[in-house]
Order: C-alpha cells, then sequence, then structure tokens
C-alpha cells in the first residue's frame, strides 16, 4: 500500500498476474488499497507507468458507447 509499484511487481512475479496492467487492475479492485498512493504511481513519469495507463484503459469495455457510457465505465 506504500508502493504500488512493489506490490504490481510482485504480483508479476508471484504469479498471480499475467502482466502489470492485469496486475494493476486486480490492485484497484482491493478494497484495502489507496487508491490515491495507486493513482499518484499512475502519474508518474515511469515507462511503465505509460504502459499501464494505456493497458488500463485498453482494458476497458468502451466499444459502441458515448461519452456518457464511457465516463461511467471508466468512474465505476
Amino acid at each position: 500500500n506504500l508502493s504500488p509499484s512493489y506490490g504490481v511487481g510482485f504480483m508479476v512475479m508471484a504469479g498471480l498476474a499475467e502482466n502489470y496492467t492485469s496486475a494493476l487492475n486486480l490492485l484497484l479492485k482491493c478494497r484495502e488499497v489507496d487508491k490515491d498512493r495507486a493513482g499518484e504511481f499512475m502519474g508518474e513519469s515511469l515507462s511503465v507507468c505509460h504502459l499501464l495507463r494505456f493497458g488500463l484503459l485498453d482494458s476497458f469495455p468502451l466499444m459502441h458507447t458515448g461519452v456518457i457510457g464511457a465516463l461511467t465505465v471508466a468512474f465505476r
């Protein structure tokens, strides 16, 4: 919870997730995870953060949704 990058890396190395994006998705679904700290991590300029942001957005089911529908899916 103090460093999301360690949590994401651990989940991938332990085989709990296939890649960093799926690990981040799993972490964000946990109630115990500090979403503010995870958001700060996603906003960092590290190269892995760029990949995670794109992967996270790519994982949303946004096909054939309008603007309001896409926002509803993204901020669920």
